[in-house]
């Protein structure tokens, strides 16, 4: 149950999927990994590549919506739940030419399914960033209200702070 006010990092009982995309994990099952995941590395000592995450929730209220946090989760990402794409970053492919990276953090609303449940996909791709590659930040899911307010707080401060040191210097 979704508390009102409270944030959740999904953390943790992510499935793994290394090497897939979204539409070719149906029907299996992947190994539970831990967020912040670093894939290995390859001969060249490098983390580039592909993978999909999925992580189900359950206990939420039936159709209801909900916000969702993403912090520059990696070279590039694309968030889908329920089998709907709610946030993406860059362009996520298994080839190297097609990819595109772009950081940029992100919120959205999604909305719980009749039983109460939203299944998250994460697919994610690097191919350029650093020779360490995974599902970096975990998400953060929460009331509307309180991912709002977790995700525009910083920046207000931030402003109140740069405009203060502006004033007094």
């Amino acid at each position: 149950q979704v508390k009102a006010g409270t944030i959740y990092a999904l953390k943790g009982d992510w499935e793994y999927f290394p090497g897939k995309l979204a539409d070719e994990i149906n029907g299996t099952t992947g190994e539970l990994v831990t967020v912040e995941h670093l894939w290995p590395k390859n001969e060249e000592g490098f983390a580039y590549g592909t993978a999909t995450y999925r992580l189900t929730l359950s206990g939420l209220n039936p159709l209801s919506s909900y916000g969702i946090f993403v912090r520059d989760e990696a070279s590039a990402y694309r968030l889908l739940i329920n089998g709907r794409t709610v946030m993406y970053n860059g362009v996520v492919s298994k080839n190297p030419s097609i990819y595109k990276a772009d950081l940029k953090t992100a919120t959205t609303v999604f909305k719980s399914d009749q039983n109460g449940k939203a299944v998250l996909v994460m697919e994610i791709a690097n191919y350029d960033r650093s020779v360490v590659g995974g599902f970096w930040n975990p998400v953060m899911v929460g009331s509307i209200n309180a991912i709002d307010d977790y995700f525009t707080h910083p920046a207000i401060a931030q402003v109140f702070i740069m405009a203060t040191m502006l004033t007094l210097s």
